[in-house]
């Protein structure tokens, strides 16, 4: 009778291990995709600023990025608003620092 106590308890044991091991599995798995999919989300300081600038002057709230050059030290980024319609593109000069130099629409 004894024999089947220890195998009882040897199992439960291994069950526990089981539950554990799998735990920490899942929350591992959650961690490394919770951590990737936010640093992928993230995007360069330059184009929010651009984003909130043509939100700011005409309300825009969905957008798309068309393009973003770095001339003459200063970001020149170019905007759609969506969904596209004629005359739904504009551009955005920024300095280095952040600061809105211009918002024009158009191309």
């Amino acid at each position: 009778m004894s024999e089947m106590n220890s195998f009882n308890l040897f199992m439960s044991r291994e069950q526990i291990f089981h539950r554990l091991s799998v735990g920490l599995l899942t929350l591992l798995v959650l961690l490394f995709c919770g951590c990737s999919v936010t640093s992928r989300s993230k995007e360069p300081p330059s184009l929010a600023l651009a984003k909130d600038a043509v939100r700011q002057k005409w309300g825009w709230t969905h957008v798309e990025v068309a393009g973003a050059k770095l001339v003459q030290d200063r970001w020149v980024i170019g905007l759609w608003r969506l969904p596209k319609t004629p005359g739904g593109m504009a551009t955005v000069e920024l300095t280095i620092d952040g600061k809105v130099i211009g918002c024009y629409p158009g191309m």
